[in-house]
């Protein structure tokens, strides 16, 4: 009987340092998530932004406003400014190629990560909130495991992080303007069935910094290939986040 009281004695010791561990763990990413949302944390963004992004978020905006605002002539791909043989930067991309990924034909490295255009999975995202890494996890998520392959277009904006570390699917970064135009006057969304090409929105739910969070993801690969799913994930110090289930509200 002794012995089992120490057990249980020490068991409640130890189940109290770990909450002790999570609820300070809890402290120090809202604390963490607060100052970046306020632009104080020193970590939270590159300052300057990369060069490259904002040259084609100008650019892409710009096109894509342009071509929104004339949708009565016929919608087609800007190919008397873009090339399918010109490569500025010799990354191995076209022009054509670096537009539709949103990266910058003057830069190898658009978003200055480290990783070439050619081989990035997330080649022009580039802000590192804690808020946006838990995005990141999200995305990760779905794109691997409920996407087709190919490209899939996140709209987060364009001052958002990705980094999608299982090597199958590209994440291209955009506004809803670009995505419009993208839909609208360019061959990348035909009308057909379950195409591997889309786009994937996300709104958090619940976000409780180093503790959970709950996300309503809506995604659409064309035609009647879409959905709309409720992905929630937990949070650990030493572990950090990772996936607990998945909740269907509709698919197609």
């Amino acid at each position: 009987m002794t012995r089992l009281k120490k057990t249980l004695r020490l068991s409640f010791r130890i189940a109290l340092v770990l909450c002790a561990v999570q609820l300070t763990y809890v402290f120090l990413r809202t604390a963490q998530a607060g100052w970046e949302a306020a632009r104080r944390w020193p970590l939270s963004q590159a300052v300057p932004g990369p060069e490259g992004v904002e040259g084609v978020r100008m650019y892409a905006e710009l096109l894509a406003r342009s071509e929104l605002r004339g949708r009565l002539r016929h919608p087609n791909e800007p190919t008397n400014t873009l090339s399918d043989n010109v490569d500025r930067d010799h990354d191995g991309l076209t022009e054509k190629q670096e537009f539709f990924r949103m990266t910058a034909d003057s830069s190898a490295d658009t978003d200055e990560d480290g990783i070439p255009d050619a081989r990035d999975l997330a080649p022009n995202g580039f802000s590192r909130t804690y808020r946006e890494r838990i995005e990141s996890e999200v995305y990760t998520h779905f794109l691997n495991a409920k996407s087709p392959g190919g490209t899939a277009y996140c709209v987060t904006g364009f001052d958002s992080y990705l980094d999608l570390h299982p090597k199958r699917k590209v994440a291209v970064v955009v506004t809803h303007t670009i995505l419009a135009y993208l839909r609208y006057f360019t061959d990348l969304f035909p009308e057909q069935p379950c195409r591997e090409n889309g786009f994937v929105t996300a709104d958090p739910i619940v976000f409780i910094p180093g503790a959970l969070y709950a996300y309503d993801l809506e995604y659409d690969f064309g035609g009647r290939c879409g959905g709309e799913i409720i992905t929630v994930f937990a949070d650990l110090p030493f572990v950090g986040p990772f996936h607990l289930y998945d909740r269907w509200v509709w698919i197609s």
